[in-house]
């Protein structure tokens, strides 16, 4: 069902000229975001990767609509996060597991070195552990975003 036949659909029950198109597109619209809260679903998974390249002795990245480190319109979710030398050709997986910034700080402490081995998001900041890459690695961050309405 698409949107013009929900809009058809709530008409048809609560009468054609009872709620104005433009209220009716609000509602619809903040229902959808309602049910989209809830969990993460196959709908909401972005089509491709966001692509980007970590910074030498830099570990967390801040994810934003504009203006921030890695930019992601309607950005809600991490899905996957893979990295890799440039000049590898594979692609390593690296574990998002249910773990907390704070439980990861004990697990890595400052001095260790090494290649990503997991992350965690906590508000829109995705870290990355161990904190301090000593080689740029290209990454890939699947993700899951709010759909827009339409």
């Amino acid at each position: 069902m698409n949107t013009g036949q929900v809009k058809d659909y709530v008409r048809e029950h609560f009468g054609r000229v009872g709620i104005p198109t433009s209220m009716l597109d609000l509602y619809l619209e903040a229902g959808r975001l309602l049910i989209e809260q809830q969990q993460n679903f196959w709908w909401m998974a972005a089509a491709s990767p966001a692509l980007l390249s970590t910074v030498i002795n830099e570990g967390d990245y801040t994810i934003a609509d504009a203006g921030g480190d890695i930019t992601i319109t309607r950005f809600k979710d991490l899905r996957a996060l893979h990295y890799k030398i440039s000049s590898d050709t594979a692609w390593r997986e690296i574990d998002i597991g249910p773990y907390t910034k704070p439980e990861l700080d004990l697990d890595y402490p400052d001095a260790t070195k090494g290649p990503p081995e997991s992350a965690t998001l906590e508000d829109v900041t995705l870290f990355i552990y161990p904190q301090a890459p000593q080689l740029i690695y290209n990454m890939r961050l699947y993700f899951y975003r709010y759909t827009s309405g339409g």
